[in-house]
This record gives C-alpha cells, sequence and structure tokens, in this order.
C-alpha cells in the first residue's frame, strides 16, 4: 500500500527535522562535555583539584580550540553590574 504523496512529502520533512534536532541536541551535549574537560584539566587556575600535572600537559595541545572558544566567549561578556558597582564609593 502507498501513502498518497502529501503524506508521504511531510513524513519525509519530520524525519530531515528530528534528525536535525537530533544532531543539535549531540552538538549541544559536546559543547558540555568540552566545558566539563576545560574545567577538569584548567581547574587549577580555579583552585579547584585537578590532574597531574604531566597528563594535564599531555592533554594541553587538545585544549586549543577548547581554551580560544572560552577567551572569545569571555570577551563577549561583560559584567555590566560589575561596572556599575565601581562607579560609587563604599559608605
Amino acid at each position: 500500500m502507498r501513502l498518497p504523496a502529501p503524506l508521504n512529502r511531510f513524513l519525509e520533512h519530520l524525519r530531515l527535522a528530528l534528525a536535525g534536532q537530533a544532531v543539535e541536541y549531540i552538538e549541544a551535549e559536546l559543547r558540555q562535555l568540552e566545558t566539563v574537560f576545560a574545567t577538569l584539566v584548567l581547574g587549577s587556575l580555579a583552585g579547584m583539584p585537578t590532574p597531574l600535572s604531566g597528563a594535564a600537559a599531555r592533554l594541553a595541545p587538545y585544549m586549543l580550540p577548547e581554551i580560544m572558544a572560552m577567551l572569545e566567549e569571555a570577551g563577549r561578556l561583560d559584567d555590566l553590574i560589575g561596572e556599575i558597582g565601581g562607579l560609587f564609593e563604599p559608605t
């Protein structure tokens, strides 16, 4: 039994939309895992316990894309409340 053409097109579009959404979820999960990885390797800068320095040194070359992304994001984010608070003298 063949499906009518409009229903067939609808199902094909639905399949493509669901596949695209699944890819977006996987990409978001990848970004989260990269952030966790960066936190583990570079956490000593924030006072967090980290892996041994030898392991961190071996992982450092793989961290360059994540470090560049973190620096770019840090440049975009501003602490407006902190800047406004810095205008006032504490009493």
